[in-house]
């Protein structure tokens, strides 16, 4: 049994199940209602006794002993989480929940391939998993496997060229060792084989998104959902490339499609979650997060989101937790490294004596730099910090860096610009603003933009070496002489480059 419910609502639906217990203390499914909602609120003690109470008044209750392994999960109890998980699967041999379940355990006590073993059940039993659970897979598979399935299936297609699923497993199998060009092409040699493959169109646009490619990534998934209106990973796909668009109502509507499809989907919990943590509902996006991870606790995000968010509201031990799980189940998440890497440094007295001191403030000041170091080289996180706090200069700037590294020249303007607004002598800011509208064509803004850098930085060489350039290439040689030759004498080192 699995409730889904909207996080606004939680007192209402707590206040529901409570009043059910009353009215039937004699029923365990009003018991393991009350425990799913408390889990998901934080009240983890409470939400243990509802489901014990539910075992205690029928003792073969799956349900219960899947909640109830979710709840010691959470709380660094693995071997009494198993056991849960064992009992789930012994009382229900055909659901494929415990199985998930008890793959996340095992991942975290590094026992990959028993991991693997489950999660593969988990789909024999419900297929509707291998969208979720064949990513879960791959990440648990050390770079030989992989290297060696890719060989594998690549032999499959040599001798039976035309054989779809191969080409499909290829892509994943590509994507997952980090060569996206090439999973690109087998999706499509897929496609070539079956070009009514909705599969194989939602595949491509995942690898589209990932590289951000958005008008090839939204042509893909369209195309997904019009071969097949109810595959709800596509619409979970569409979810996500409107909400990078900003089309943030459309994106909720697109999520919400992939849950009534769906609705044990959890990447599309995930996905409302994040909407709720960059409308600053932080209680309520925590909320949603274990949502996400009661229906499938081995998707690693859901514990990194969730882990940030324990770090934000300076619950250090339950943030390192949550990243120990995430970092368990895909080890490619660096902010979750080195936040376990303070927590080693820990050991030592002078350290630990100034992370006591400070109570747990060091840690969240510490994933606070890092996620702003990040957020240079990636827009969303970037979009996830200004999400915390939306009034902030520096994180402007530093999304419309990001936004233009990456070719978006139009969202980065916006950015600058509104970092320019909040903070008006940002030298910085007006001459990369400058640099996007001349490369928009937009000569005559980008040199007042110049200017105002080198009126705010005088010592900006940048600025002014950047306004040399664009006035020689109007034909103002001298001007752009005379500002090269202030380049010199703010850096004679540039003297050398001038001679040869």
């Amino acid at each position: 049994m699995n409730v889904n419910y909207d996080p606004k609502d939680h007192k209402t639906v707590e206040a529901s199940f409570r009043r059910a217990v009353e009215l039937n203390p004699n029923q365990p499914e009003a018991y393991i209602n009350l425990g799913i909602v408390l889990y998901d609120c934080g009240k983890l003690e409470d939400a243990s006794d509802r489901c014990q109470q539910a075992i205690n008044l029928d003792p073969n209750r799956a349900d219960a002993h899947y909640q109830l392994g979710i709840i010691f999960a959470e709380q660094g109890n693995l071997e009494s989480a198993i056991t849960c998980y064992q009992q789930a699967i012994r009382i229900n041999p055909g659901d494929a929940q415990p199985h998930t379940g008890m793959a996340a355990v095992l991942t975290q006590r590094g026992d990959r391939e028993a991991a693997i073993t489950q999660l593969q059940e988990a789909i024999r039993l419900n297929p509707n998993l291998v969208h979720t659970h064949t990513n879960s897979i791959l990440a648990l598979k050390r770079p030989d496997q992989l290297e060696s399935e890719i060989s594998q299936l690549q032999e499959t297609i040599r001798l039976d060229p035309n054989k779809v699923e191969a080409h499909l497993n290829l892509g994943n199998a590509l994507r997952q060792v980090g060569k996206p060009k090439e999973a690109i092409a087998a999706y499509r040699q897929a496609i070539r084989c079956d070009e009514n493959n909705a599969i194989a169109y939602c595949k491509l646009s995942t690898v589209f998104i990932n590289q951000r490619q958005f008008k090839e990534a939204l042509s893909a998934c369209r195309r997904a959902i019009q071969l097949d209106a109810i595959l709800a990973i596509a619409h979970n796909n569409l979810g996500i490339i409107l909400e990078i668009q900003r089309k943030t109502n459309k994106a909720i509507a697109a999520y919400t499609e992939a849950l009534q499809l769906d609705p044990n989907l959890a990447p599309a919990h995930n996905n409302i979650g994040s909407i709720l943590l960059q409308q600053r509902q932080y209680d309520l996006a925590i909320i949603k997060y274990r949502q996400t991870i009661r229906f499938d606790p081995n998707l690693a995000i859901a514990h990194l989101n969730l882990g940030i968010l324990f770090a934000r509201q300076r619950k250090s031990y339950q943030a390192l937790a949550q990243f120990r799980q995430a970092l368990s189940l895909n080890p490619n998440f660096k902010i979750a490294r080195w936040a376990l890497w303070l927590d080693h440094l820990q050991g030592n007295k002078r350290v630990k004596i100034v992370f006591n001191w400070a109570g747990g403030v060091v840690l969240g000041v510490f994933i606070w730099l890092l996620l702003l170091f990040y957020s240079q080289e990636n827009p969303n996180t970037a979009r996830f910090l200004l999400s915390l706090n939306p009034n902030n200069a520096q994180l402007h700037f530093i999304l419309g860096f990001a936004l233009n590294n990456e070719g978006n020249l139009e969202e980065a303007t916006v950015h600058y610009q509104e970092a320019i607004r909040l903070n008006p002598k940002d030298a910085m800011a007006y001459n990369n603003l400058g640099i996007i509208l001349k490369e928009r064509g937009q000569f005559k803004e980008a040199i007042f933009h110049y200017k105002e850098a080198i009126r705010l930085d005088p010592k900006s060489t940048s600025a002014y070496s950047n306004l040399a350039n664009l006035l020689e290439q109007q034909g103002k040689l001298e001007e752009s002489i005379a500002l090269l030759k202030d380049v010199l004498r703010l850096n004679p080192i540039m003297k050398v480059f001038a001679k040869t």
